[in-house]
């Protein structure tokens, strides 16, 4: 893996990648989720501003890392910035979920500049499917949609995940979309 300097020209992978390796090598777990692991998984077609890493570490724990990179606590005290860089990190408590799953096992996505702790392509869609479900976030379904035009996904795996969230119709919607039956 290279060493890297964040820049104005870091994509959010590359970022993800220094943050994620950084914390890894400290010993500190955090999964990137959200906004950010749509964006690496949809080669950008959505737009992401801030990396999402869901963790169980406290901040003291946290901030010196990040210092290390470069990045200062934000004025909202809940997300770090890097001044070469127009992304922010964040750091939502654990556990990981997605819906009303807790999610123990994860992916990793090798980048040139380090190795994402990520949830994975199935992980993703029940993770948009969950806030499609239960707020009707449409943007989120067709995020879902977007990473299963991209990757490959565990349709058993969320067919029965989808059944424990109480929401066939919704799912139905969901698949139909996709011209797939439940």
């Amino acid at each position: 893996m290279l060493k890297h300097s964040i820049a104005r020209e870091t994509s959010i992978t590359e970022l993800a990648g220094i943050v994620s390796q950084a914390l890894t090598d400290a010993g500190l777990t955090a999964v990137l989720s959200g906004g950010a692991a749509v964006a690496v998984y949809t080669r950008n077609r959505y737009q992401s501003h801030d990396l999402d890493f869901i963790t169980s570490e406290s901040s003291n724990k946290l901030e010196p890392v990040l210092a290390s990179l470069g990045f200062k606590r934000a004025k909202d005290q809940r997300s770090y910035k890097h001044a070469d860089t127009d992304y922010y990190v964040e750091f939502p408590p654990g556990p990981l979920t997605v819906g009303d799953t807790v999610i123990t096992d994860w992916g990793t996505l090798e980048t040139k500049y380090g190795i994402v702790q990520i949830l994975t392509p199935t992980q993703m869609v029940m993770d948009r499917l969950a806030a499609y479900f239960h707020w009707n976030d449409l943007q989120s379904r067709d995020q879902a949609q977007w990473i299963t035009e991209e990757h490959d996904v565990d349709w058993d795996e969320l067919d029965k995940w989808a059944s424990k969230e109480n929401e066939p119709e919704k799912y139905e919607i969901f698949l139909a979309q996709l011209d797939r039956s439940p």
